[in-house]
């Protein structure tokens, strides 16, 4: 999918939620919901953040619907890949710990 300009099937199921049916693509697990009023669906089309939450869709253990919010914009990486990154907890905190370890240790 990726840059495609490739027209996504969207059914209007409310003033602000379309759905992109998982019929879309065989791949998709679950069907599509994007969040969005008239005027903001017209700017949405003319991205392709649309094939982001088909993308989604086919992730597998996906449950419910692939969520496209408000500020959808086409990006490369979705929120869902963000959060399964490694967390790096800061300096301060790792410091924190490391202090914390050996005054227990001591005690």
């Amino acid at each position: 999918m990726g840059n495609s300009k490739e027209k996504i099937p969207l059914q209007r199921v409310d003033p602000f939620r379309w759905r992109i049916p998982a019929s879309y693509n065989d791949a998709m697990h679950v069907p599509g919901i994007v969040y969005a009023d008239d005027e903001l669906i017209q700017q949405i089309l003319d991205d392709n953040a649309l094939h982001q939450v088909a993308n989604v869709a086919t992730l597998p253990g996906i449950v419910g619907h692939s969520l496209g919010m408000p500020d959808i914009h086409w990006g490369y990486v979705s929120r869902l890949e963000e959060l399964r990154r490694p967390m790096r907890k800061p300096v301060w905190f790792r410091r924190a710990v490391s202090v914390l370890t050996s005054i227990v240790a001591c005690a």
